[in-house]
Formats: C-alpha cells, sequence, structure tokens
C-alpha cells in the first residue's frame, strides 16, 4: 500500500500534533502531580504542627460541682507554649477586689505545659448572673511554640453565657466571701482608729515636750 506525496505530508502533520498532544498531556499531568505533592507536604506539614503545637486559650468556666464562675487560661495543645501573656481590653474587677490584668499569670508566664491550667475565681455564680457586676471584655493571648514561631489569638470573656444554666441556690460561699470582706473592712477600721490615736499621743506627746522645755528656761 503506497502513499501519495499528500498524504504522507498530511500523516507527518497529524503525527506532529499528536506529538504535540501528548507533551502538552504530559505538561499538565506534571504540574497536576507538582500541585497534588506540594499540597500533601503542606497538609504533612500542618498535621504535625496540630500534633505538637501549642494552643492557648482564655475562657470563663464553671467548674464541675462547684458554684463559682472562673477565668481559666489553658494550654489545649500537645506542644508547651512560652513567653505566654495576656492582654485584657478593660480591667474588670474580681470578687476577691482585683482586676484579671494584676494576676500575675495573666502578665506573663514563661512556660504552660501541654494541657495545663490556671485559674482566677471571678465571683459566685448566682450572685455574678443575678447582679451582672462583670462587663463582657477582650482579652488576647500571645505565646511562642517550641521552634519560636509567635501565635496570637483573641478571645471575649463572656460569663453570661451561663445564662439559663440550672445553678443550684447554695449562697454559702457568697457568705463565706461576703463575711470575709466585712472583718476585712472591721480590721481596717481598727487600724485606722488605733493609727489615728497613735498620731494624737504622739502629737500630745509633743506638745508636753515643748511646754516643758518651755518652763525650763523660765
Amino acid at each position: 500500500m503506497s502513499f501519495s506525496q499528500n498524504e504522507a505530508q498530511t500523516i507527518q502533520a497529524l503525527a506532529a500534533v499528536a506529538q504535540v498532544f501528548f507533551s502538552l498531556v504530559v505538561i499538565a499531568l506534571s504540574f497536576f502531580t507538582i500541585r497534588l505533592t506540594a499540597a500533601t507536604v503542606k497538609e504533612n506539614m500542618l498535621l504535625r504542627r496540630a500534633e505538637t503545637d501549642p494552643h492557648v486559650a482564655v475562657y470563663c468556666d464553671v467548674p464541675e460541682g462547684q458554684q463559682i464562675i472562673d477565668v481559666v487560661i489553658k494550654n489545649l495543645g500537645r506542644g508547651p507554649a512560652y513567653n505566654v501573656r495576656c492582654v485584657f481590653d478593660t480591667a474588670e474587677m474580681t470578687r476577691l477586689g482585683k482586676t484579671l490584668d494584676e494576676y500575675p499569670f495573666f502578665q506573663h508566664l514563661e512556660f504552660l505545659a501541654p494541657q495545663a491550667e490556671i485559674r482566677a475565681f471571678v465571683d459566685v455564680a448566682s450572685s455574678l448572673l443575678e447582679k451582672r457586676t462583670f462587663t463582657p471584655v477582650r482579652v488576647t493571648v500571645s505565646y511562642r511554640s517550641s521552634d519560636m514561631r509567635a501565635i496570637t489569638e483573641s478571645f471575649q470573656l463572656d460569663p453570661y453565657v451561663f445564662e439559663g444554666i440550672p445553678v443550684r441556690d447554695d449562697h454559702s460561699l457568697d457568705k463565706l466571701i461576703r463575711a470575709i470582706d466585712n472583718n476585712t473592712k472591721a480590721v481596717k477600721a481598727v487600724a485606722d482608729r488605733i493609727d489615728k490615736q497613735a498620731k494624737k499621743m504622739t502629737s500630745q506627746r509633743t506638745v508636753s515636750q515643748i511646754w516643758l522645755q518651755l518652763t525650763r528656761r523660765r
């Protein structure tokens, strides 16, 4: 079977087109494979980070079996967190007379182990939810991972998310705290009275000494 010159040229042209098309398919498949490999590598890196990175969170919590509300700082991740710092956008007062940013562990923690947590007492749950003595506050947490990557996250502290949840009407802790507050005020009042009396006695002694000196001179 013989081909004419035109047919041979047509076959050669089709073969060239097919070769170019095949080359383009190979290039596209290679590009797709490279992209897929890069995505897989990135996903594996993210999974590896998720398994080893810290994840520090700050939130309100009602401990099981207790009728109080705490603010908790906890490392929920699997890796340690370093140089942990919390910045509150407002200074909210707790029942113990301290603002959250006055607690040293909110100001700076050199190290926070995986799953470790620290709690700060805010108020008795029934009292806080009834009197609404705490304004929701935003806190920004910054820390570093073990490979010194800087991580920053922000959380909203809102104890009123517990509204509607049944809370046992037990004011024993509230009464204890109120008694401590009253005793503290009573002690302070006595101390102020003693201080005033001491100043008065010192003043009287000074006047007596001046009078004696004047008498001796006469």
